[in-house]
């Protein structure tokens, strides 16, 4: 039994383990142990804060000392190298379509005019700031159509492009290429060759830079480092977010530009180093090293958990993570198993055990009850062959072969119960409570309590300073249905334990309660702390203390004949649908006994 607790609470402790530890790496944000007032983004913020202090940045990228002049922005937004027709009107686009594809004039006539409409309304006075946006929207709108038509007009007439055509914006065609793209692929003599290219580098769009390997060559680290992003990583940047990963490197913000160039000034990291730096070590501390459990930079979409803010964040590496989950689950599941055959094995080997200890106790009073038979019977023969004799006994004698012939019958009654008990408990003649009792209606309950008492007193009789014993009957006497031998063994044993124990006086009181007779014992003894299932012990010794009191040696019980005691009282009020209850100061007894049914 103890090696089975010992299993039972190795078990317990094994599964509340991997349960915090399951937690834990399932909800890494709610992670608790920080440094005193950090969180846990604060704790991965300072880890990246040691990796730039310990590292030196490739390069720095700042967008807008780059893209300052006026368009150029254009030039870094991903969303300007498409397509943008969608934004102009219809008219106009319809009429540049023409023009490009037929080289007509009349397309080009229709072009003008329709450019000049959409121009008309920007020299009338404006009178309300949503007019002004929308002069501004319509402005962006003609520039871009009239210098489509000029880039159109070379390409099909040849006449000349204005000195400053690749130098201004809008840089960008609405067919989402560059002018000096369009120029480089035009096949003109004009824009032909690397260094043309070159000087006209500042008008290409950063993601047609990697079009131009030769030119890319010759431009600075930054430059070619933007060539390298793709469009997720430079929208990151527009947006100043605090950290951006591409294919080949990681990037960390040092500042927000202002409010007249959106994006920010960014320090470029070599990703394996970072990689390096953080294959081996958390950025968590936890009481005990887990090498597995390691974060990197992902996509916000990607990912279910993720600490920090922006389209980057960081999140538990998810192949690292879900193994430790697989692992933390196989040893709470383990635990949980082994928690539960163990603790079925420990009540099992209870049950087992209690049933081996019945059967004991079973065996004992199967034997006791067979050995009795044959003395007892033995004695009543006797005692039967000495009655006609009686008349001729003296008077002090004639008493004594009555009281033996009680004692006699009385030995005969307990064998009886005894035979009864037992094949009520045994084998295939198990039965319920009621099936142990037999049902007998009594025509007066006074005079059945007054009878067992008188018994008791006279059995004591002859003992010098025997107590005194008041008994409070029925005011209204009536019959009662129920098994008078088991209920008269249960007052008896009641009674005697009064008297052995209790002091000079005993009352018993009588009471009906309903379809309940209760029968109270009371008596000067003084128990305290003790219980009714402290006192209980079917059939080994107690010494309990009224026994420690008066000095007396261990008894069978509280009672006598086979040691039943009180638990053969409390059986006899449960079979009988009753209970037995101690009260104490003084010690007092109360045998409830529910009427039996026919």
């Amino acid at each position: 039994m103890r090696l089975n607790l010992i299993i039972a609470i190795f078990c317990l402790a094994i599964l509340a383990l991997s349960g915090w530890l399951y937690q834990r790496v399932a909800n890494p944000t709610g992670w608790g142990d920080a440094p005193p007032g950090m969180t846990t983004e604060a704790t991965i913020q300072a880890a990246q804060h040691r990796f730039e202090q310990s590292h030196t940045p490739a390069l720095t990228i700042d967008l807008e000392m780059m893209f300052a002049a006026p368009g150029r922005r254009d030039l870094v937004d991903p969303s300007y190298a498409l397509p943008f027709v969608q934004q102009l009107p219809l008219a106009p686009m319809q009429a540049l379509y023409q023009y490009a594809t037929t080289c007509d004039q009349g397309s080009d006539e229709k072009l003008q005019l329709a450019t000049r409409a959409l121009a008309a309304p920007l020299s009338e006075p404006a009178g309300k700031k949503s007019r002004v946006k929308m002069g501004e929207h319509a402005a962006e709108q003609v520039k871009a159509l009239k210098k489509a038509r000029q880039w159109t007009a070379f390409l099909c007439d040849g006449t000349e492009l204005p000195p400053t055509f690749f130098a201004i914006p809008p840089f960008v065609h609405p067919s989402g290429a560059s002018y000096v793209r369009l120029a480089a692929e035009s096949g003109r003599l004009a824009f032909a060759g690397p260094e043309w290219l070159l000087a006209h580098v500042d008008g290409l769009h950063v993601l047609e830079l990697r079009l131009f390997p030769p030119v890319l060559a010759r431009l600075s680290p930054a430059m070619q480092a933007l060539a390298d992003f793709d469009r997720e990583a430079l929208a990151t940047m527009l947006r100043a977010q605090p950290q951006v990963v591409t294919t080949r490197s990681i990037l960390f913000l040092e500042a927000r530009t202002g409010e007249s160039f959106t994006g920010g000034v960014y320090r470029v990291y070599d990703l394996s180093s970072w990689s390096a730096s953080n294959a081996n070590a958390n950025l968590l501390p936890l009481p005990f090293p887990l090498p597995l459990l390691n974060y990197e930079l992902a996509r916000r979409a990607s990912v279910k958990a993720c600490i920090g803010s922006g389209t980057y964040c960081w999140a538990p590496v998810p192949n690292h993570r879900q193994t430790l989950l697989n692992v933390f689950m196989a040893f709470g599941t383990a635990a949980f198993l082994g928690l539960i055959v163990t603790l079925a094995v420990m009540f099992t080997s209870r049950q087992r055990s209690e049933r081996r200890e019945r059967q004991h106790q079973l065996t004992m009073l199967r034997t006791l009850t067979h050995e009795l038979r044959t003395p007892a019977t033995g004695l009543a023969l006797e005692l039967e062959a000495m009655r006609p004799e009686f008349d001729q006994l003296p008077d002090s004698v004639q008493q004594a072969f009555l009281r033996l012939g009680d004692q006699v019958s009385r030995l005969s009654r307990v064998i009886t119960g005894s035979t009864r008990y037992l094949r009520s408990h045994t084998g295939s003649n198990r039965k319920s409570a009621e099936g142990r009792t037999e049902r007998q209606t009594l025509a007066s309950i006074n005079s059945f309590v007054s009878a067992v008492v008188n018994e008791i007193i006279d059995s004591r009789s002859n003992q010098a300073g025997g107590p005194r014993v008041d008994v409070r009957l029925l005011a209204k006497d009536q019959p009662f249905s129920t098994d008078p031998y088991w209920l008269r063994m249960a007052l008896a044993n009641l009674l005697d334990n009064a008297c052995k124990h209790g002091g000079a006086k005993i009352a018993v009181d009588l009471a009906m309660r309903g379809q309940v007779l209760e029968i109270q014992v009371q008596d000067d003894g003084k128990l305290s702390g003790v219980t009714l299932a402290s006192l209980v012990d079917r059939f080994g010794q107690r010494r309990n203390e009224h026994e420690s009191a008066m000095g007396s040696g261990p008894t069978l019980g509280v009672g006598v004949g086979l040691g039943l005691g009180l638990s053969i009282v409390r059986q006899v009020a449960k079979d009988m649908g009753g209970s037995l209850i101690l009260g104490l100061g003084p010690t007092t007894f109360v045998l409830r006994v529910r009427e039996l049914k026919s």
